[in-house]
């Protein structure tokens, strides 16, 4: 089986816009989100995993967790931004 880095890789090969550091630079970018997912409350998480990795619907969302599609929409929101705020803090200190 192969794995999503490589399947990158392996883009990167036939590809000519992307390059080895593009990929490492993607790779390096997808393991910082994931760690700024794991900082998310429970809730947070699960919204973003079911919506994002699952692919389901804010509605389908609510469904599973049994709540509101509009407490969805809230833990999402505040995901989002918690997120973007962890992106900013970073990418202003590398600065």
């Amino acid at each position: 089986m192969i794995s999503a880095s490589n399947d990158l890789r392996l883009d990167c090969l036939s590809d000519e816009n992307l390059n080895p550091l593009s990929i490492l630079k993607m790779e390096e970018v997808k393991d910082e989100v994931a760690e700024y997912i794991n900082e998310l409350s429970e809730r947070e998480r699960m919204v973003v995993s079911l919506y994002y990795y699952n692919d389901l619907s804010m509605k389908e969302v609510s469904e599973v967790m049994e709540i509101t599609e509009s407490r969805v929409s809230q833990l999402h929101s505040r995901a989002i931004m918690r997120l973007r705020g962890n992106i900013n803090t970073k990418s202003e200190g590398s600065e």
